[in-house]
Formats: structure tokens, sequence, C-alpha cells
């Protein structure tokens, strides 16, 4: 379609896609979502994707935001896992350049036996083996003096030495998620966030299509499609919900809590209970997780809890002493939508590699793709996509391995306009489309201004953000495409700011302008705030 505007233009994409017959219906935004509807786009089929709230804005945004080659999978011996995981890593730092950088890990040993210092030591070997093809370098092995050196924060009693590896990290993941998103309607997708898939439509045997509704009008429509691909994440059962297969997922929550810079390099630590958890550098913090428990609740409502915090304090603070419930700045909880259909003993014990399920008669058509994680997900994705083909007959290949990212293409060359810090951060968040923010601001100063004293966003991004990257609320900007959402404010100094420039884009009156304020403040409320055992609200 030569004269297809824009999935920019939301008005214009809600009057094409009721109209419109679609090859392949994605529903869901995450990282999964997106991979699939570029993926699909990319081999030439017409593809709408719809998702429930803003993209990437679920199990994405609530993630560890490693992009890892997989060694916890040695443990559980998935070596199909720790074969893709760095083929993907590497994939990811390829096509995103700007949004994933090389992160060195730590993992000390205290007090260890001979066998453990053994087995960690060959599954290092290992896991470089398996590692072909990687651009980072191979595990060292650290002595006592030289681990102190590298990392001062280390307890010294009982300290044996250790070792260091190097993964990767997506420090925004969101924003990986969104460039997918705007690639896959580079490339002709539909692509509209806020409307939510109430139903899968079935024609006879086979699926015809959904019944979506605008979050943001409340209006109701049907959109006609050959195959529906189901990456709703932790809500994938509610898609599917009546079918005969319908139950495949097995939620689990998993908390972080963000604590003042603990440590310049990731750090991983043995739990008592066996597992591992992260204490990674973040945005000039720390972030420390995760813990891995069964949820059966609505994942909308998923929250720390007293005991959650508790323990990661409790695991963390024998590595770092004096680490309290004091220290932490904030805490969010996120669900995992893991492969499951009965039989594991916990959430820790399910596979973490994905699953296309294809559902079949009186479903046929439908897909649901399940279990798919940030660092493989352009793999889960391609899977999904050519079941997809398959199903519809069409002869085409995945060339998403090959293609770049929308900020990818090409380094940023700015041309000095503005202050060095502030460049530097649109050039990681933005990579070779920063020049569009510059522009932006080049041609009004105002929009040259940062959004508050605690952040090196400027306005500039948010214009981009209304006009070029579908933000219709203020929690699509201030957490999902800035930054500032995270910074020690967490957007509270600057939400007055957004919030009049967006209702002068968007045409807010006072009335909704308000109202998007109140929306941004209840979210930041519950990241400072859990239920203890007994289910009192305790504030942090």
């Amino acid at each position: 379609m030569s004269d297809r505007v824009s999935s920019t233009d939301r008005a214009k994409t809600l009057d094409r896609v009721r109209e419109a017959e679609y090859d392949v219906a994605v529903v869901g935004g995450g990282v999964a979502g997106a991979g699939v509807a570029r993926d699909a786009a990319m081999r030439g089929l017409d593809v709408v994707l719809v998702e429930a709230s803003d993209f990437g804005s679920g199990t994405t945004a609530y993630s560890t935001r490693l992009v890892h080659g997989g060694l916890r999978y040695l443990k559980q011996y998935d070596f199909g896992l720790v074969f893709e995981s760095p083929r993907e890593r590497e994939t990811l730092a390829e096509i995103a350049p700007h949004l994933v950088d090389p992160l060195r890990f730590l993992i000390p040993q205290y007090d260890e036996s001979w066998s453990y210092r053994f087995k960690l030591r060959l599954g290092m070997a290992l896991y470089d083996a398996l590692s072909y093809g990687k651009t980072v370098p191979n595990h060292e092995r650290l002595s006592r003096s030289r681990l102190r050196d590298t990392e001062p924060a280390l307890p010294e009693t009982g300290l044996q030495g250790g070792f260091a590896y190097y993964d990767r990290q997506a420090e925004f993941v969101e924003r990986l998620c969104l460039e997918t998103v705007m690639d896959a309607d580079a490339n002709g997708a539909d692509v509209l966030n806020h409307a939510s898939a109430e139903s899968v439509e079935t024609d006879g045997d086979s699926v015809a299509g959904l019944t979506v509704e605008d979050g943001l009008t409340e209006e109701t429509f049907d959109i006609e499609s050959s195959a529906v691909v189901n990456a709703a994440g932790p809500w994938a059962e509610e898609v599917a919900a009546g079918l005969p297969d319908d139950t495949f997922v097995r939620p689990a929550k998993g908390i972080h809590v963000v604590v003042p810079r603990l440590t310049d390099d990731a750090v991983t630590l043995p739990t008592t209970d066996g597992r591992v958890v992260f204490v990674v550098p973040w945005n000039g913090k720390s972030l420390v997780g995760t813990t891995d428990t069964d949820y059966d609740g609505d994942p909308r409502e998923a929250h720390a809890t007293a005991s959650d915090v508790e323990y990661l304090l409790d695991e963390v603070g024998r590595f770092f002493p004096g680490l309290n419930e004091s220290d932490v700045l904030y805490a969010y909880a996120g669900v995992r939508p893991l492969y499951d259909t009965g039989g594991a003993s916990d959430s820790a014990a399910v596979s973490r590699d994905h699953e296309v399920v294809e559902h079949g008669y009186p479903y046929a058509g439908l897909f649901s793709l399940v279990g798919a994680k940030i660092t493989p997900y352009r793999a889960a994705a391609e899977d999904a996509t050519d079941a997809v083909t398959e199903y519809l007959g069409v002869d085409s290949s995945c060339r998403t391995a090959e293609e770049p990212l929308p900020g990818g293409r090409g380094e940023p060359s700015l041309e000095g306009e503005l202050p060095t810090a502030t460049a530097d951060h649109l050039a990681s968040l933005y990579g070779s489309r920063a020049t569009v923010i510059e522009r932006r601001a080049a041609a009004d100063p105002r929009l040259a201004e940062p959004l508050c004293e605690h952040t090196d966003d400027i306005l500039a991004q948010v214009t981009v953000a209304v006009e070029e990257e579908y933000a219709r609320r203020l929690t699509d900007v201030l957490f999902m495409r800035c930054t500032v959402g995270f910074e020690p404010c967490e957007g509270r100094d600057a939400v007055e700011t957004v919030a009049d420039h967006m209702a002068t884009l968007l045409g807010w009156d006072e009335t909704r302008t308000r109202e998007e304020i109140d929306r941004y403040e209840t979210v930041i409320d519950r990241r400072h705030v859990f239920e203890d055992d007994y289910g009192t609200r305790i504030s942090m």
C-alpha cells in the first residue's frame, strides 16, 4: 500500500483496521508480539498488532533487563537454550548496538567446597565453548586480591576468589521493544497500543479475527484476519479462554528492588535455597533480583510483598552487610508466562524455553507463543511466524537477524547543538535516530530544555514520542519513551511540564490532563507500597 500512512497517526490507523483484511493479527505488544509483527511484516504479510496497554509495558518492562547467554541454564542441562542464547545475544547487539551493551559479571566464591569450585570452573569453560562466535571476552579466573581490587564492596571474610564472565544488558529494554514495533510499522504492519483484544472470533472451524476495544475511546470494533498469534504473555490464557487446550501458562512472579549503587560490575550471588540473585548496575543505581514464585492472581495486580522484599534483602545482605529496607528506593513485580502443561513442582523447575502452541480445531489458525524471553525474543518470533506462514501456505524466509532496528542503522551524527551530556544520553537511547531529536530542538530552542534537573531528557523527546512513537498517555512518555521516570524524582518534577506539552500536542482539556497526572502518580505510588503476610499495605 504505497499511500499507507504510518501507525503514528492513530485516527487513520483505526479507520484502516476497521476495513482491512489481514493475514495475521498479533495480540500482545511486548518484545515477543512486537517481534512477530516485525518478522511477519518483513515477510510481506498484512499484519496488525494490538496491545492492551503500552508497547513493552508488561513483563518486558519488569525484567532484570539482561541480554544473557544462558549461563544459568547449564544447571538444568538445558543445552538447547545455552546454544540459542549466546547466538541471539550477539544478534541483538548487532541489530540494536545502541541499546544492548556489554556487562561484566563477577561470581565471588566464599568458603565453597572443592567440588563446587570444580563444577563452577567446568561450567565457565563449557559456557565459553558453547558461545561460539561471541564478541564478548571469555571468562577469567580472579584471585582473592584481584577480585577485591575489582570490586572493593565485596566482603573480605571467607572470600576465596572467583570468576568474571561477560554478558550484555538492555538498560532501557522498553526502547528495544519500541524500536521493534516501529520497524514492524515501517514494513507495513498496523500497530495499536491501548487496544485490548476482547475475544478471538471464528468462522466455522478456523479463526476469522478479533474483537477489540480501544482503551482510549472505549469503542469496540472487529478486525478480520486469517490467523491470530496470541503473544499476550501472562494474559495468554485469557485470550485463549474457552479452548479445549486453554491451560498452558505457568505464571511465575518475579520482583526486583532498586537500591543505591552497590557495585560497578554485575554480581551473581548464590542463595540459601539453591538459586542465584543478581546485583546489576542500572541507571546509576543497583537492580537486585529476582524472585521466582508461582502466581495465581491477575497479572495487572502483581506486586512485591513484604516477604519478597525481605527475601532479597536477606540473601544479598549476606554479601553486603548493612543493606536493609531503608535502602530500598522502590520495588516492582512482573509475571513471567512460562510454558507448562503440568508436572513441575514449582515455577523454578519449569523450563525457560518458549513454545508455539497450535490450537487447531475449532480454532485453526490460532497460535499461542508462550515463554518467550528478552534475549531470544527474535528467535521465538521467527518460530511463531514460521508456523503462521506454513498455515497460510506462504513461502517466505526470516530476515530479522540481518536487518538492524531503526536506531541501529549507523552511528549518531549529531551536530553539536546540544550539551555533551544530553547528546550522549540521546545517542544511547535513540542511536542513529538521535538526529531526529536534535533537529526538533534546533528548530525550537524551548524543546532543548531538560524536563527537570534530575534528567538529561529534553522536551523534544516528548514531541517525538507523541508524533512518531505512538505515545498517548503520560506513562507512555515518562516510563516507556524517556528515562525520567527512573530518576531520583521518579518523574514527579517533570510531570507537569510533560503533561502540559502533551495536552497541547493531543488536545487534552484540563480534566484529561489532570486524569493523566493522577494515573501517573498512582503508578509511582505502587512502587513504594507492598503488603505484609496479612495483606496490610505498607509504604516504603
